[in-house]
């Protein structure tokens, strides 16, 4: 079960953002940015750092928070990725996905909508979806 991963991936894809350089818009057009989940994994995890641009529900992320996301992130094993991932109201990966590729995520889930904004600069919004057991895009 990798829906989380694939949700993400998808929503990425889509808009064409990527967070190595080697791919251009015209290149990007060709073939998808990210194909297996593993190394986007990973590409997160190289890039792993404090969310400081992004709110949740408008809400900026305490000092405690934001360490807490960097160690979960950190500690996050790539072996698991097939194994699921429950994600959270308050999400150490989406605030990466947000900080990293300067988006807003706007997560409807069965408890609501959250809305991940980064607030420095955003430059898609993606939209994703989940129930108690699935994650879309």
């Amino acid at each position: 079960m990798t829906c989380f991963w694939d949700g993400l991936i998808k929503a990425l894809n889509r808009h064409k953002l990527s967070l190595t350089p080697s791919f251009t818009p015209k290149k990007a057009k060709k073939k998808k940015l990210y194909r297996d989940v593993p190394s986007f994994i990973q590409e997160l995890k190289n890039a792993n750092c404090p969310t400081v641009d992004v709110t949740c529900n408008g809400e900026a992320p305490s000092d405690a928070q934001l360490k807490e996301n960097v160690e979960a992130v950190a500690s996050y094993s790539v072996r698991s990725s097939k194994n699921g991932y429950l994600c959270s109201a308050f999400d150490p990966f989406l605030f990466l996905v947000s900080q990293l590729y300067q988006v807003t995520i706007i997560h409807k889930s069965v408890y609501g909508t959250i809305v991940y904004e980064n607030t420095k600069h955003s430059v898609r919004t993606l939209r994703v979806a989940s129930s108690v057991g699935h994650f879309w895009s």
